[in-house]
Formats: structure tokens, C-alpha cells, sequence
């Protein structure tokens, strides 16, 4: 699952891309990408630092590719957007778990025996010592 900010970044990076080789301004990306504005414009903050996109400042200002479309790939932005994926849990349907009998806990333990056992009573008719 892909994050709405990751999702804005590859689109910016799309619409460079297809601009081949012009430069973009921040507005111009974000309306063909559909992303608002001042949130493009740190998601194309953090991709300049990692040399993804080059920003020329000024009036004339704007944003191109640092290296060819065809180098740049999809999980290395992912990557420095969202950061490294987490592991997530396994999700088992409860009716595919074993049925799974419960454990004995400290109190079903008893000093005459294992868990689980009675305290052995004395018989009629059985010997002591």
C-alpha cells in the first residue's frame, strides 16, 4: 500500500519525465500531478537532497530529472519518501489455527504431582510408611 505522499511524488516524477528534459515549476507539477501545492513542493525538497530531481531558484525557477527517466526507479523513491518497508504480521484466519488446548499455569500445579494432577488422598486399607 502505497502512501498518499508517495503517490504525489511518483506522479511529479511522471509529469518530469514526459516534460523531457524542460524545466517545471512547483505550480505547474503540482496541477498536472494533482497534488496540493506547498506538500509537493517538500516532497521535491526531499527527493533534490537525495539527487533524484535538480531545483533551479528565481523567477525562471524550476525542477527536471537529475539523471535519465530510465535509471530512476519507482522503489528507490518509495524508498526515500516513505522509508524502508515494515514487516507487517501475519494474518492467519482464525479458522485455519490449530485448535490448541490451554496450557497448565502456575495455580494448576500441585506439590503431590505434575500439572493437572489431585493431591493424592489416602486409601482405606493402604500402608503407610
Amino acid at each position: 500500500m502505497l502512501s498518499q505522499k508517495a503517490k504525489y511524488g511518483l506522479r511529479a516524477l511522471v509529469e518530469l519525465a514526459r516534460a523531457d528534459g524542460a524545466q517545471l515549476s512547483a505550480g505547474e507539477l503540482s496541477t498536472r500531478a494533482g497534488a496540493p501545492r506547498k506538500f509537493l513542493e517538500a516532497i521535491l525538497l526531499e527527493l533534490s537532497r537525495n539527487q533524484i530531481v535538480v531545483s533551479r531558484r528565481g523567477k525562471f525557477g524550476g525542477y527536471t530529472l537529475a539523471r535519465p527517466a530510465g535509471e530512476i526507479v519507482f522503489a528507490e523513491i518509495i524508498r526515500i519518501i516513505d522509508g524502508p518497508p515494515r514487516p507487517r504480521p501475519l494474518r492467519i484466519a482464525p479458522a485455519r489455527l490449530p485448535k490448541m488446548r490451554r496450557l497448565p499455569g502456575p495455580g494448576d500445579l500441585h506439590a503431590s504431582g505434575g500439572a493437572g494432577s489431585r493431591p493424592r488422598r489416602h486409601r482405606r486399607g493402604a500402608r503407610g510408611l
